[in-house]
């Protein structure tokens, strides 16, 4: 679908954000923290303002990255918007769940989220096809970023 293909390159600066952002979290003592929150924040920010772009301007993008042929997938990347303004959070939080060895609670909402996935994937796309499919992902990416953001830090603290 054309509609991914411009999804997973709006990823990539959470993606690479996330990674570059491990070893300040490794090393980060506590007055350091304020200044990761700040940064992550401001991720999430872009994240947020890139999805409302790509929800306002998904037919113009598809059209012009993949021909006009392609603009009945507007209303997919359109779904896929929401994905994309959660991953900016959930990338953030996830490598901080890292760098506090919190494996087993990644492992663990890595499990639910595919879970999740695959059972929306199971129950929608038959019904509403790629669109259903989007909002899967969605509401997937959604459920990680809450279960992400809910994680407790070490030491009890959120």
């Amino acid at each position: 679908n054309a509609g991914y293909r411009l999804f997973n390159l709006a990823l990539l600066v959470a993606t690479y954000a996330g990674a570059s952002a491990l070893p300040l979290f490794a090393a980060a003592r506590e007055e350091q923290r304020a200044e990761l929150a700040r940064l992550g924040r401001a991720l999430a920010g872009a994240g947020l303002v890139l999805a409302l772009a790509v929800a306002a301007l998904a037919e113009p993008m598809l059209v012009l990255a993949f021909g006009a042929d392609y603009a009945p997938a507007a209303p997919a990347l359109r779904a896929l918007a929401v994905a994309i303004a959660a991953i900016h959070v959930s990338a953030w939080t996830l490598t901080r769940l890292t760098a506090e060895g919190r494996s087993g609670a990644i492992a663990a909402l890595s499990f639910l989220a595919l879970a999740l996935n695959l059972g929306l994937d199971l129950w929608w796309i038959p019904i509403h096809g790629a669109l259903g499919a989007a909002w899967a992902t969605s509401a997937t990416e959604v459920s990680v970023m809450l279960l992400a953001l809910a994680a407790p830090r070490r030491g009890g603290a959120r």
